[in-house]
């Protein structure tokens, strides 16, 4: 039984626990976001040399240890955009005429950089995990990528 029931126990732990910790960190005063930030940007140097370590170890505790640096590669995008240092290049609220696709085009704006740096994260996790006999953390980054592509469509739509 604990085959299947820890690693959905570690998957959510790891989850949740990363959520709170970053809204925790943006919720703290501005001042102290270029430090978040700072940490967090050496938290991805690590997580990406912890996949490409990772990608030779296909013990169970590899398959863990690289869920947990892709969890880490999508925090440092979390935190990069809500503290306002990966978004885009309009800052301007949206203005409350706006409809259809002049609000999609704001909406893409508001974003833009920081799917460009998805794109540019998404480049490094798979340089990290090229040919790697463990591909768990490509994988999860994949998975959340597509997770988010799907909430932002299901918000386009309604």
């Amino acid at each position: 039984m604990s085959l299947y029931v820890l690693p959905v126990v570690y998957t959510l732990f790891v989850w949740w626990f990363s959520t709170g910790v970053i809204l925790y960190l943006n919720g703290l005063p501005r001042w102290t976001f270029k430090w978040t930030m700072l940490a967090a940007s050496a938290l991805l140097l690590l997580a990406l040399l912890g996949l490409h370590v990772t990608g030779r170890d296909t013990r169970i505790t590899g398959a863990y240890l690289a869920f947990t640096c892709a969890i880490v590669v999508w925090a440092w995008q979390e935190v990069a955009f809500l503290l306002g240092y990966v978004t885009g290049p309009r800052r301007e609220p949206c203005p409350p005429q706006a409809r259809g696709w002049v609000r999609t085009g704001y909406a893409v704006q508001a974003v833009l950089h920081h799917e460009l740096a998805l794109a540019v994260l998404c480049a490094g996790v798979a340089a990290a995990t090229w040919d790697a006999a463990n591909q768990t953390g490509w994988w999860i980054f994949i998975v959340l990528w597509v997770m988010r592509q799907s909430a932002k469509l299901n918000v386009f739509l309604g």
